[in-house]
Formats: structure tokens, sequence, C-alpha cells
């Protein structure tokens, strides 16, 4: 990922093959307590382009805010699909707006803050971004033009 992200844009797969070993950590991490729902297009073509490391920033989101819930389940779920030129993902977190998450919430918000500026500089008008915060769940949605 190192030499990756030294790259404007790399294949999709590589991108995908990252998060894939991402989540697996996660779940070694988490454990029995993680319910996930992960559903990742099959075949993706190869000639399909995207920004190293844009994705996981949200990934990286919905894991460490569905900790932050009073409920004994981690709910993590991604999708991600292409068609033509087009990538979609969303990803959906259950959390918890308690007082306990003021400590959380002070030092969050850097990396969306990064992602948002990659997106302006990287794909200028080719992108829509859509970011809900909602009592019990966090939800993005991102829809991209392919590289």
């Amino acid at each position: 990922s190192v030499y990756d992200a030294k790259e404007q844009f790399v294949p999709l797969k590589h991108e995908l093959d990252y998060i894939q070993n991402y989540i697996e950590f996660e779940k070694i991490r988490v454990g029995e307590k993680l319910l996930l729902y992960v559903e990742i297009e099959p075949n993706i073509n190869p000639a399909i382009k995207i920004a190293p490391l844009l994705l996981i920033v949200f990934i990286e989101n919905a894991f460490k805010h569905a900790k932050n819930t009073t409920s004994q389940e981690i709910q993590v779920s991604m999708q991600l699909k292409t068609w033509k030129d087009t990538i979609l993902f969303a990803v959906w977190n259950s959390n918890s707006n308690q007082q306990g998450s003021t400590m959380l919430n002070a030092h969050s918000g850097f990396g969306l803050e990064s992602v948002r500026k990659r997106l302006a500089l990287l794909y200028p008008g080719e992108y829509d971004l859509s970011i809900e915060d909602k009592d019990h769940s966090y939800s993005v949605m991102l829809q991209l033009k392919a590289k």
C-alpha cells in the first residue's frame, strides 16, 4: 500500500484487496461481537482505477464508531458496485451518540476532511458524497467516476 499511495490512481482491485485485509484484521480484533455484511461485486474490471487509500478512511471510521455503542454488537455493512465508468460505494455502521462518545468525537473528522479535499482535487465534478449521521447509525454513500 505504501507504493500504491505514491500513485495518483491504482487498480480498484488492488484497493479492494487492501480493504479485504483490513476487514479480516477487524474480524479478528472484534471477534464474535461483529455483525458484518460485505457485498463486493465479483469480477471487477481490472481497467477501473481509483485514488489509493480513498475508501479505507470510511471503513476505518465505520469500525471505530461502531465500537462506540451501548449495544453488545458492532454492526458494519459495506457494498461496492461498478457499472460502466462509475463506482458506487456505501458503508453503514451502528453507533451511539451518547455522552461517552464525546472523547471520541473530539478527535474525529480529520480523515473525512482529508477525503473531501482529495475528492475535490482528484474528481472535480465527478463525484457525489452523502454522509448521514443519525442517532444510532452512520452511513456514507460515494459515487464517483472511475479513472
